[in-house]
């Protein structure tokens, strides 16, 4: 009786997932274009022992088998990225057929096992041929082309995928790109940047959820985030108001986004006050749209005048992914992080 009350709901189902930089290989097969990344692990001592994903698990040749071994361990879902510039070897321009037609081989794949496809549209791999052009997300020229991909992707793959993820992970892309320097371009402490490509990523993913209704798709879609729980270090009032102090800066700069469409306005107050006026921050720094969250190590909190993030960026997640979509998937257990209504990115009004 003890143990029922522990097992999970009779629809939960367990999955896997994988990014295409970390597992496909063919790098340069089928009219494949180079990415960020392939550019990105050739610079000296960015990778351990000068690792590249060129070859990886080879998932590119070898997804019957990897697919045969998920439906051999019970797996019902799995969970995807798809290599933008093996879609748009230029980023834009004409589609390489041959891209398309070996993620609809993935699909197919797996639905002949009873295994639900779940594509993420962005998971950090970029074509290299953006940055050149235009600088990627630095510019807000990367939009359209963002939206345009999304949308070849949901004509392509619309009748047979029902679950959709704009983004993989934001904060922790953009914060090792733009802050640490772990990730592409590798820049560091550039904080007006990356708040910058931080709202053209929003933008990028409201235009997308949108395109994706008005071309007339019924499935979940929403953006993955790596929640960092944090905890005040004890009851004294300045440690918990630190403690929310992190949570709008490192959580709900995210999700409220996500959800309502604006930033949140505690942070706006502190960044009015801290780092310019009104009129630049609200003309560089607007609002946007959904929301699937993964656990990583929290954060105690204590007063302080900042709260460094603690993040895991490990390839290993814990045994199952802890998912919630706030306007997305109604059949995973979600896990609420604060006491919201939210509503549908339809009914939201996008500030640019």
């Amino acid at each position: 009786e003890r143990m029922a009350k522990y097992q999970f709901p009779s629809d939960f189902e367990f999955g896997t997932a994988t990014a295409s930089y970390q597992i496909e290989g063919g790098w340069r097969e089928d009219g494949k274009g180079i990415t960020n990344w392939d550019q990105f692990v050739r610079i000296p001592g960015k990778t351990y022992k000068a690792t590249t994903g060129d070859v990886a698990v080879d998932h590119y040749h070898r997804y019957k088998e990897d697919i045969a071994l998920m439906a051999e361990m019970g797996l019902k879902t799995y969970r995807f990225s798809v290599s933008w510039a093996r879609i748009y070897p230029e980023g834009r321009g004409e589609v390489n057929s041959k891209g398309i037609e070996f993620y609809e081989n993935i699909i197919d794949e797996c639905l002949k096992y009873g295994i639900e496809p779940m594509v993420t549209i962005y998971h950090w791999d970029l074509p290299q041929a953006l940055v050149d052009l235009y600088g990627g997300w630095e510019s807000e020229e990367i939009i359209e082309d963002y939206v345009n991909y999304a949308k070849t992707l949901f004509k392509a793959y619309g009748s047979k995928v029902k679950y959709w993820i704009t983004f993989n992970e934001q904060n922790i892309f953009t914060s090792l790109g733009w802050l640490t320097a772990q990730h592409p371009p590798g820049k560091f402490d550039d904080q007006k940047t990356f708040y910058q490509v931080n709202h053209h990523v929003f933008m990028a993913h409201a235009k997308a959820v949108l395109a994706y209704r008005e071309m007339g798709g019924t499935g979940k879609i929403g953006a993955s985030f790596a929640y960092t729980p944090s905890y005040a270090l004890d009851c004294k009032p300045e440690n918990v108001m630190s403690k929310h102090d992190y949570d709008e800066l490192k959580n709900f700069w995210w999700m409220d986004v996500y959800a309502y469409g604006r930033y949140p306005k505690a942070a706006m107050n502190y960044f009015l006050f801290d780092k310019g006026s009104e009129k630049d921050w609200a003309k560089e720094y607007g609002g946007t749209s959904s929301v699937e969250t993964f656990g990583y190590s929290g954060t105690s909190s204590s007063d302080s005048t900042s709260s460094s993030s603690s993040y895991s960026t490990s390839s290993t997640r814990s045994s199952y992914q802890q998912e919630s979509y706030s306007t997305t998937s109604s059949r995973h257990t979600t896990y609420s992080t604060r006491s919201t209504t939210t509503r549908s990115t339809e009914e939201r009004v996008t500030e640019s």
